[in-house]
């Protein structure tokens, strides 16, 4: 997560093949007496994005996120965070 930022993204510029971006789910916790009668992104602890080429993805900040290490030929990903303006 970043810390003092409200959005965050990652935009890729080359994505196809490369590793997802996976979300933890941030409710799962909280679920551990819930039975669910079958897996769904709602359910599981995680949710990967299979990201392409020219693929932008925006997120709360506050959300974990991260990736496995990239085994592709080439990733091109620009980061970014968004901060308040008080003025």
């Amino acid at each position: 997560h970043h810390h003092g930022s409200v959005i965050s993204g990652a935009y890729y510029v080359k994505g196809n093949n490369s590793c997802p971006l996976i979300f933890e789910n941030p409710f799962f916790k909280f679920q551990s007496a819930e039975k669910a009668k079958k897996a769904t992104p709602y359910s599981s602890s995680e949710r990967y994005f299979e990201v392409e080429d020219d693929m932008l993805l925006l997120f709360p900040s506050w959300i974990t996120h991260y990736t496995r290490e990239n085994e592709s030929e080439e990733r091109i990903v620009i980061s970014f965070n968004t901060e308040h303006n008080y003025e």
